[in-house]
């Protein structure tokens, strides 16, 4: 099973392996949400195993669906952990405010293991800050099809809405921002009129 947003990757994944002189035996590739499909596989006796990658709260309804048939079950839980980065660092902390930005912004955002915070040490906070907002007014968006190193949109439009509500939310609860906004991006006005970039970059000092 895979998300609902992302097709395309696990649908490509399932014809190279159709296509694999190594495969042995039956694969199947099974799309849905995971409140239907999710649940019905994890407690369906005759699974035997179940991995699964997302959150915490998730995995643990995984593990409590698959108890009752004793199948076994890998999870990779929670994402989204923060770069830290301490004063120590010294000539160093460019080279990791900027690889810490350049994760961040691969396939949008939208992995698992993006690294969306940075917690730093207060004395070098300024200047972190200022390397992080270097780094990210130097990202470039587009539309997929165009050639060049740039940044593409998000998976949909619900997942669209759901960036600029904490993007919203962000600058509500406090958070200064730096880079970017709310609205699409200037390379991709759809209506047009629509303006901002959303590539936001926030600060907050509330640990």
């Amino acid at each position: 099973m895979t998300s609902d947003d992302d097709l395309t990757g696990p649908l490509t994944t399932s014809q190279d392996l159709i296509s694999s002189p190594d495969l042995t035996g039956s694969f199947n590739l099974v799309n849905g949400a995971g409140a239907t499909v999710g649940a019905a596989l994890a407690a369906h006796r005759d699974v035997d195993m179940v991995s699964f990658t997302g959150s915490t709260r998730a995995g643990v309804a995984v593990s409590k669906a698959a108890a009752a048939s004793v199948k076994r079950v890998t999870l990779e839980l929670g994402g989204k952990g923060p770069n830290l980065l301490f004063a120590d660092l010294g000539d160093g902390l460019g080279k990791a405010v900027q690889h810490g930005v350049s994760h961040l912004m691969r396939n949008s955002g939208q992995s698992c293991n993006a690294p969306s915070r940075m917690l730093i040490e207060a004395s070098v906070y300024d200047e972190a800050v200022a390397l992080a907002t270097k780094a990210c007014a130097a990202v470039q968006v587009g539309p997929p099809h165009q050639d060049g190193a740039h940044l593409g949109p998000v998976a949909s439009a619900a997942q669209f809405d759901k960036v600029q509500s904490l993007i919203a939310s962000g600058i509500s609860e406090g958070a200064r921002l730096l880079v970017g906004g709310l609205g699409r991006p200037l390379s991709m006005q759809v209506p047009p009129g629509a303006t901002g970039r959303s590539l936001p970059l926030m600060t907050s000092d509330d640990l």
